[in-house]
């Protein structure tokens, strides 16, 4: 399978309300983290330092799950959108009915209270990533290099056939 890599900066096009799979090429980040002492805010003082990257392909998503302040609006006073909007916005309400849309790129995962999501975010340096909550601000867990259309392999004319001995 041949796979045409592209730039971050460039992203799938997407109609309003819906999200598309991606491949997405990453650098997932592991640091070395120490306590000790207390920081300015009284909490107890973390230093993270980079100790390795890890280039790897996963599934990411790419939404352009947005809601004008008109359909904002009437979600507040219904509880729901309007049917005149984009299908899937009701999708993206949290518990506490409230609209938390997503237009970029993003990472999905399960959780104990159901899927949550990562967004990506550009930096002012131009990079795309997920920052880690855990090892502090401005520490990237995972860097998005670039992404890919999601495509899924064709069934092969002959299926291929295997015994049940090892070679």
């Amino acid at each position: 399978m041949n796979v045409e890599w592209k730039n971050p900066k460039e992203p799938p096009v997407v109609n309003r309300g819906e999200t598309v799979k991606v491949w997405a090429l990453v650098e997932s980040c592991m640091y070395d983290t120490k306590w000790g002492g207390l920081s300015d805010d009284g909490k107890a003082k973390r230093t993270s330092t980079l100790k390795s990257k890890t280039a790897r392909v996963v599934e990411f998503h790419y939404g352009n799950v947005t809601a004008t302040a008109e359909e904002i609006a009437y979600m507040e006073e219904q509880g729901e959108f309007p049917e005149s909007a984009p299908g899937l916005l009701n999708d993206w309400m949290n518990e506490d009915g409230e609209f938390h849309g997503v237009e970029g790129f993003y990472r999905e995962y399960a959780d104990e209270g159901g899927m949550c999501i990562d967004s990506v975010t550009e930096t002012s340096s131009g990079q795309f990533w997920i920052e880690s909550g855990w090892y502090g601000e401005g520490n990237p867990e995972t860097i998005l290099l670039a992404w890919a259309i999601f495509e899924k392999p064709e069934v092969p004319d002959e299926l291929p056939v295997f015994t049940t001995e090892a070679a």
